[in-house]
């Protein structure tokens, strides 16, 4: 008999419902565990679905308010790009790590004149003029989320709140199994015992 049909006649055999009576009640448990843990992780599929639907329509939501309540203007940058330094642990010896490229702007919003530090590349140079998004009182923002960058969030929330369902599911079950083996390998090693004892038998 191949190996292709081996697996699912002894996965077969081992189901809770089996008729062997060699299986014991552990054996039957942990058999139950593992379809319960299946079917979990199967259920949680269109809960992660829905999760991911309701965290696209929330970021598009805000998205579409961002758009409504903030304005895109055009900025003039007084001085070269420079990387920001990140702060690292005091006394370590390694290169310091940079972070996003801002430069000093003017803009001017419904008149008036406004200025400020933005985000913008690392060789934008004085004078150049760059696009960014302010709020009702002509502070910089983020811009707003596109639709394809919302969903790829909400796919990606998604599938981590499914992957983390699943894992602890399976911890779930590798903690039954490993119980199991535990109770098992005691029970063994006790009649192991009790047969060296028996009379007639000798274990040594």
């Amino acid at each position: 008999m191949g190996a292709g049909r081996i697996a699912p006649l002894r996965m077969w055999r081992l189901a809770p419902w089996s008729p062997n009576r060699l299986m014991r009640g552990g054996d039957r448990f942990e058999s139950a565990a593992v379809l319960v843990a299946i079917a979990v992780v199967l259920t949680l599929i269109p809960f992660a679905a829905t999760f991911g639907t309701a965290t696209y329509t929330r970021l598009s939501d805000q998205a579409d308010l961002d758009r409504a309540t903030h304005t895109e203007v055009t900025a003039a940058l007084v001085e070269d790009a420079e990387l920001a330094p990140i702060p690292v642990t005091p006394g370590e010896s390694a290169v310091q790590v940079r972070g996003p490229a801002r430069a000093h702007a003017q803009w001017t919003v419904n008149g008036a004149d406004h200025a400020g530090t933005v985000v913008v590349g690392p060789s934008a140079k004085a004078g150049q003029a760059v696009d960014i998004w302010v709020d009702t009182n002509g502070t910089p923002v983020a811009a707003p989320k596109t639709g394809g960058a919302s969903a790829a969030v909400a796919v990606v929330t998604a599938v981590a709140l499914w992957t983390m369902a699943a894992w602890f599911v399976s911890l779930l079950v590798l903690g039954v199994h490993w119980v199991g083996t535990k109770q098992r390998l005691m029970r063994w090693d006790r009649e192991w015992r009790d047969l060296g004892t028996a009379p007639g038998w000798s274990v040594g």
